[in-house]
C-alpha cells in the first residue's frame, strides 16, 4: 500500500516546494533530481535533509533503491530553500558518522526523530548521502 501511496504525497510535496509557498517545508525538505545509472532517466525526489556546514546530508532507508545511482558519486540538481543549485552526490557509510555524534551535531536531529532506536539501528537501516556544491 505504502508504494501506492508514496508517489502520490511525493508529487504534492514536490508541487509545494516547487512553489512559492515552500518555506513552512524547505526547512526539512528539499528535492534531489538525478538519473538513473541503467536507465538513463531523471528523476525528483523529496527527502530531509541537515545542513552541515556548507553542504547537505541527506538520509534514507537503505531499503529504499533511489540513493544506491549517487554510488560513487554522482551530479545532481537540489532544489533548496527555493533555489535550485547544482552539486555532487555521494554516500557516505552510516556508521562512520551516526555511531559517536556528539550532542551538537546536525546529525542529532536526525536521531532525536528516530527517537527510541538505537545508533547502531539507526547506521544499519539509513543510508546516509553527502552533497557539495560547486
Amino acid at each position: 500500500m505504502f508504494k501506492l501511496i508514496s508517489p502520490f504525497f511525493n508529487a504534492i510535496v514536490e508541487r509545494i516546494l516547487r512553489s512559492p509557498l515552500h518555506n513552512p517545508l524547505s526547512k526539512r525538505l528539499l528535492l534531489i533530481t538525478f538519473t538513473g545509472r541503467k536507465s538513463g532517466r531523471t528523476y525528483t525526489t523529496p527527502t530531509s535533509y541537515v545542513q552541515d556546514g556548507p553542504d547537505i546530508v541527506l538520509f534514507s532507508e537503505r531499503n529504499r533503491r533511489w540513493w544506491r545511482n549517487l554510488e560513487g558519486g554522482a551530479p545532481v540538481r537540489v532544489r533548496l530553500r527555493g533555489q535550485e543549485r547544482s552539486g555532487t552526490a555521494e554516500t557516505v557509510p552510516a556508521d562512520a558518522r551516526l555511531l559517536g555524534v556528539d550532542q551538537q551535531s546536525p546529525f542529532q536531529q536526525v536521531r532525536r526523530r528516530i527517537s527510541g532506536q538505537s545508533a547502531e539501528h539507526i547506521a544499519a537501516n539509513r543510508v546516509i548521502i553527502r552533497i557539495w556544491f560547486r
